[in-house]
């Protein structure tokens, strides 16, 4: 195993990464072109991340299917746990959303204005299948992942853009309501990849049992649902504190005394920052794949160099990027005025997912989940009491969430390198 063996299997999952980013950067830009932008943003922002603290619970299916894909049993016990789950997640999702609840919810919890409340719920009717629809892909993408055909992963990825960016452009050139436009790219993009790796799941399955490790058959590994979510739930639950720690910040950021302006800087700044940032994302995939083939020295010079690639882009843009910022968002000097500092704090994050992801590989593989849990957990209550404290003393709200958000994660970067200990 050597660095251009790591980069060749990165760069297809990558891709993938790379491509769910780049559909909020794409969803910025058509909402600020049509009526009402900045209520439009603010609502995009909040109906996108109670869709990902819904699909937060199997974000790490990937990582589990990936690690359990070796041993049969294993992967059909995984792929019962996996059905019922997150029909499950869906049900509730479209709970919240009933009449009863949601206004309580979002007045009083996410602390929305009527308007944006309003809005946000309009594009949330059509993210109601998002964590069962996730859930499968998530599932099927770890099979592919585990036998070489990442590849497939990227090619769906690709497709899945060019069909959000053809709705947005639809949706921006007839002066379609924004967010029917939102929500119909949002979801059906979704949809349109996860048809594309199920279907190819299924082309190449034949082949699958006949390269599986005899080590893999030995290991002691989930053999019934149960056990599958025994093995599951710690990093399930990593994954909603992490998540749910984002839409803590969205209601942080509303009780900020710039608010109005703040929910929409936000998930703007915040949607380019991770446009770059989880394109290293994977680095934990080819963590858990590689990591008996491969010494410490190897994956630090791995990770340093997918962290450097990712985060140059986001320097020069943070620089030199306030003629591309105004295009991007309709000619709006103030949000972009606004903007820039947010990514100036936030350049060097995509550095830090790198070695966060690497560190969490090498605890994934060796069936640590319940230490990378530990760190999400520490992490998450740091980002909501500084975040907390900045507002409380003045700072505006989408700096304090920034700052908060660098400083947690180098809290948790900590902790799991001291988790590791010595292996790296």
């Amino acid at each position: 195993m050597n660095l251009k063996k790591l980069w060749k299997q990165f760069l297809p999952l990558s891709l993938s990464d790379i491509v769910m980013a780049l559909g909020d950067p794409l969803h910025h830009a058509a909402l600020a072109q049509l009526d009402r932008p900045r209520e439009h943003l603010a609502a995009y922002g909040v109906a996108k991340s109670l869709a990902i603290f819904f699909e937060s619970p199997i974000i790490m299916l990937l990582h589990a299917a990936n690690a359990l894909a070796g041993n049969p049993v294993s992967r059909l016990a995984l792929k019962k746990f996996t059905s019922r789950f997150c029909l499950f997640l869906s049900v509730i999702f479209s709970l919240l959303l009933a009449p009863f609840i949601y206004p309580w919810f979002s007045k009083n919890i996410l602390g929305l204005g009527d308007d944006i409340s309003a809005l946000a719920l309009s594009i949330l009717f059509f993210l109601i299948p998002w964590p069962l629809v996730i859930g499968w892909r998530r599932f099927y993408q770890g099979q592919l992942i585990r036998y070489g055909f990442g590849n497939v992963i990227g090619k769906a990825s690709i497709i899945r853009v060019f069909y959000v960016a053809g709705v947005l452009y639809f949706g921006v050139k007839f002066l379609f309501p924004a967010t029917a436009v939102a929500g119909l790219a949002l979801m059906g993009g979704i949809v349109v990849e996860s048809a594309i790796v199920i279907s190819n799941y299924y082309f190449r399955r034949d082949s699958f049992d006949k390269v599986l490790d005899s080590e893999e058959k030995q290991k002691i590994l989930p053999q019934d649902t149960w056990q599958a979510w025994n093995f599951f739930w710690p990093l399930s639950l990593s994954m909603m504190i992490v998540w749910g720690g984002r839409v803590l910040l969205t209601a942080l950021v509303a009780r900020a005394g710039d608010a109005q302006l703040a929910l929409a800087v936000w998930p703007v700044s915040w949607g380019i920052v991770l446009l770059l940032s989880n394109s290293t994302r994977m680095i934990q995939q080819i963590t858990i794949s590689n990591k008996n083939q491969m010494n410490g020295m190897l994956l630090a010079k791995f990770t340093l160099s997918v962290g450097a690639v990712f985060t140059l882009p986001l320097v020069l843009l943070s620089i030199w990027g306030k003629s591309f910022l105004l295009f991007y968002l309709g000619n709006d000097l103030e949000l972009v005025t606004a903007v820039l500092p947010i990514l100036r704090w936030c350049m060097l994050f995509p550095m830090l997912i790198a070695l966060q992801n690497a560190l969490q590989g090498y605890l994934i593989g060796d069936g640590k989940t319940k230490l990378v849990n530990i760190a999400t957990v520490i992490s998450v209550f740091c980002l909501a009491i500084i975040t907390w404290l900045l507002i409380i003393y003045g700072m505006k709200g989408a700096q304090a969430a920034a700052l908060g958000v660098i400083i947690s994660m180098l809290i948790e970067i900590s902790i799991l390198k001291y988790s590791l200990g010595n292996k790296t």
